[in-house]
């Protein structure tokens, strides 16, 4: 019975391991590894001699290890192993990466070249027939076979290898050794790409990476799964069985510099993309790609945007297109602590087939999720994905307060000054008998741009207690008056501008009926409603503002687009008067232009603008 329970409990916990599996990303192995026991029985030496065949050997004999190997030798050539003698444990290391082959014998590390940074395709192992003391508990491992596969004693061991091909084979699979080569000059032009970007034939980004997925899904290896590895591109394959048991897939890298931007990342790939993807019975399998690239050269946009840690992660399924998830891939970064005048945005990559213009960065269909050390990405679809950085100029706290301080002062020295003009006007109309009213209408001008001054300031001292407040409906309104109040101020600026033409240049100007009111039509009436299209507002109090505009040009054009028509009309009057055949007046070209039919009110000297409730763009604009 406690035989069945332990057996029992080993499969659930075997299943639970089947259950969690994934893909465990690290840093750059080893490209060959030879691992043995050698029994020492005399004081012995190790040598290493140079070959210029493709080949490396290892022979063993009671005097000496020599190692054969393609590379350079480092000086000096034998050493003398330790002189205890019994069974020692070694492993011959060759990392092209950092082109060194070295032999690690007990706790001693013995250098043997540090030039070994040819790309050499593994061909076949040679057997030996040599005679001498063998060793034993051997194994190797490289990067075209990753199982560490165990070898039979012996005394010799030898593994040739050839060159990678020059050009690329023609037939529909891929050597592993070919796409190897390719990865490596990939990763070249990654680490240096102003090199590449001068020469003419350089193939547009959209072209490579085309080629690089091509190259993935018909590469040939054994297994399930098979990995890649360069210093600025390392990609992953994997074969998605048709008949294979459906489940979530949790992919995990954690980055080995000390000094990168992102140390650790994690894709979590949900079962539903492999229902959509799963073909039926007798299909070949299709394959899943993971390509991490560590630099952005080949994912420039023409705005120069920033990557957080150059780290763009590619997720592809061979000839499948897959958007709109039910359940979203989620992609999580763990990352340094970023300024606070940068936000990470979660984007993917556009393709565009242009050389002018290879692509761009959108965040559709992609949400973010900030914490100070991680973000997390959740998106419906597969393709590129990045972490954008996008910053915005800071003030710290000091300075937002004093500047804060300055505005408020002297948007209240202002509202002041107006009330106190303003008030100081209408205590000066009180009428004397002995004196006749002028008409002058330039003081009920200036009283009009006062006006207009102090409602500016007003609305804007408003704004920020009204954003605190979180109301919808007040930072709407906010937003409405803020905009009224600067529009009808440069309103104001270019009647005032006009106004002044007619004192300096038309000293004796003609008469213009109602001429006060539709000045007053102008600065304070009608606005075109469709200028204006306020995005959906954000209020609260990390919004700083009551309201935003999600287009910049429509809503410059909005504040621009009525003091330029004023100002024109005020520009083409005198040089219309000036060229224009016959004795026109431009002034009453002016009147019969705003108003054909005089008005007549009693005193329009401060009109309120009633033109508010009436307007169209106060009742049909959207705000949603």
């Amino acid at each position: 019975m406690t035989a069945q329970s332990l057996l029992q409990t080993t499969l659930f916990l075997l299943s639970l391991l089947f259950l969690v599996q994934g893909a465990h990303g690290r840093g750059h192995r080893e490209d060959f590894r030879f691992c043995s026991q050698r029994n020492q029985t005399h004081i012995s030496s190790l040598h290493y001699k140079f070959t210029p065949d493709l080949r490396i050997s290892i022979e063993n004999s009671e005097e000496a290890l020599t190692v054969h190997a393609p590379f350079p030798e480092a000086h000096p050539a034998s050493r003398s192993f330790p002189h205890p003698r019994g069974l020692y444990h070694f492993c011959l290391y060759w990392d092209r990466h950092a082109g060194r082959l070295h032999l690690l014998y007990g706790k001693h590390d013995f250098l043997l070249s540090d030039q070994a940074s040819s790309l050499l395709c593994f061909q076949h192992q040679e057997e030996s027939l040599a005679q001498g003391p063998p060793l034993f508990a051997t194994s190797v491992t490289s990067w075209w076979s990753p199982q560490n596969i165990s070898l039979p004693s012996a005394s010799n061991f030898t593994f040739s290898f050839h060159s990678p091909p020059h050009t690329a084979a023609h037939n529909a699979s891929v050597d592993m050794c070919e796409l190897k080569r390719d990865l490596q000059l990939l990763s070249q032009f990654l680490k240096h790409p102003q090199k590449a970007s001068r020469r003419p034939s350089a193939t547009p980004a959209s072209q490579q990476l085309q080629s690089l997925e091509s190259k993935l899904t018909s590469v040939r290896f054994m297994g399930d799964t098979v990995s890649f590895e360069e210093d600025r591109v390392n990609a992953t394959v994997w074969k998605l069985q048709p008949t294979a048991g459906l489940q979530d897939l949790h992919i995990h890298s954690r980055q080995e510099q000390e000094q990168s931007e992102i140390f650790e990342y994690s894709v979590l790939l949900p079962r539903t993309l492999f229902q959509r993807t799963k073909g039926r019975r007798g299909e070949a399998e299709k394959r899943l790609l993971l390509v991490d690239f560590s630099s952005q050269a080949l994912f420039q946009d023409k705005n120069s945007s920033q990557v957080l840690g150059e780290k763009v992660l590619g997720i592809v399924v061979q000839n499948t297109k897959v958007a709109n998830l039910t359940e979203p891939v989620v992609l999580t970064f763990q990352h340094q602590p970023q300024p606070k005048n940068v936000t990470l945005q979660c984007v993917f990559w556009v393709e565009d087939l242009t050389l002018s213009n290879p692509g761009r960065w959108s965040s559709a269909g992609c949400e973010t999720v900030r914490r100070e050390t991680q973000t997390s990405c959740f998106c419906n679809h597969l393709t590129y994905f990045a972490v954008l950085m996008v910053s915005s100029v800071e003030v710290d706290a000091v300075h937002k307060h004093y500047l804060s301080l300055l505005s408020y002062v002297g948007c209240v020295v202002s509202a002041l000054a107006c009330v106190v003009t303003i008030a100081a006007y209408l205590c000066s109309r009180v009428p004397l008998p002995c004196r006749r009213k002028p008409r002058d209408y330039t003081i009920k001008v200036h009283m009009n741009l006062l006006l207009a001054v102090f409602l500016l300031d007003v609305s804007f001292l408003l704004s920020e207690p009204v954003a605190l407040t979180g109301s919808q409906s007040g930072c709407r309104a906010s937003a409405i008056f803020l905009h009224f109040s600067l529009l009808a101020c440069l309103s104001w600026m270019g009647l005032e501008g006009y106004n002044l033409y007619r004192l300096v240049v038309e000293v004796f100007g003609t008469y213009v009926p109602g001429y006060l009111l539709k000045l007053s039509a102008m600065g304070w009436g009608k606005l075109d409603g469709g200028c204006l299209r306020p995005a959906s507002p954000t209020c609260g109090p990390a919004s700083g503002s009551p309201w935003t505009l999600g287009n910049r040009f429509p809503a410059a054009l909005a504040f621009c687009s009525w003091p330029m028509t004023v100002q024109f009309t005020c520009g083409s009057a005198p040089f219309y008067q000036t060229y224009s055949p016959g004795d026109h007046d431009a002034t009453s070209l002016f009147g019969r232009c705003t108003d054909p039919q005089p008005l007549h009110a009693p005193d329009s000297s401060l009109l309120l603008p009633v033109g508010l409730s009436l307007d169209p763009f106060f009742v049909h604009t959207p705000f949603a």
